[in-house]
């Protein structure tokens, strides 16, 4: 993918080829290939998602990790869904499993939500998936583990711009996020189906072992989901667009 200056997308809502993904930038090199300071000009990037799916998926798994480390990528960005959406609960170990895995990689690693992360694990898949989450619990869960601080997964890592650091209204969204790389700028956002593909008790039926959810935690999921892309909008404010995005460790 050659670019010039300008913004590249990550949002779990689209479905995005699995593979190394190229991000060569076209404007002038600094010595040492720098450009101000916020990593080389041109560069390859990796793009994954939607794994490791059943039991084939999470044998071969390592061997992508691997791939992306042989090919010296810049960095990566996981797209979303950690499982497959009937593989299982939405259980800590899901995330913790996924964290240890993103930390094999030597380069950074930004991690952008699916809606089989969390959306889903009210029971839409069916008694496979018990015991079924409150998806806002899941969601939360996920922000303590993968979006504690500003600093991406991997051993090495970015520093990235969280629109939660804008406080107020904006601070439970730590998952939206946007960093700088070379000459392009960079946002992963938390994107899901309608509703958050939460189910209303008057009008979806689709796993009937699922809990009822009530009025009162149908209408938080409502407010979530009206909100966030309200606040959304006003990530990339140009009050707080100064990313130090170089790679961080050894």
């Amino acid at each position: 993918m050659r670019t010039k200056r300008g913004f590249v997308l990550a949002g779990a809502v689209v479905a995005l080829a699995l593979g190394i993904a190229a991000a060569v930038a076209t404007t002038g090199k600094a010595e040492g290939g720098k450009t101000d300071g916020r990593g080389q000009s041109e560069y390859t990037i990796g793009l994954f998602g939607d794994m490791p799916y059943n039991a084939l998926g999470r044998e071969q798994y390592p061997n992508l990790l691997e791939n992306i480390n042989d090919s010296r990528v810049a960095f990566s960005i996981f797209d979303g869904d950690l499982k497959a959406g009937g593989d299982g609960p939405c259980s800590d170990s899901l995330y913790t499993t996924a964290i240890a895995s993103f930390n094999t990689l030597e380069n950074p690693l930004v991690w952008v939500p699916g809606d089989n992360d969390w959306t889903d694990c009210w029971g839409r898949y069916g008694p496979s998936t018990q015991p079924y989450s409150n998806p806002i619990e899941r969601l939360n869960h996920e922000r303590q583990l993968f979006d504690s601080n500003d600093q991406s997964l991997g051993q090495k890592t970015l520093t990235l711009t969280r629109e939660s650091s804008e406080g107020g209204q904006y601070a439970r969204y730590s998952e939206n996020v946007r960093w700088v790389y070379g000459p392009v700028v960079y946002l992963g956002l938390n994107v899901q189906g309608s509703n958050d593909n939460y189910p209303f008790h008057d009008t979806d039926a689709e796993n009937s072992t699922a809990p009822v959810r009530t009025d009162a935690e149908i209408q938080t999921e409502r407010e979530e989901e009206t909100a966030r892309p309200q606040t959304s909008t006003g990530l990339p404010r140009a009050s707080s667009m100064r990313s130090r995005s170089a790679p961080r460790g050894s």
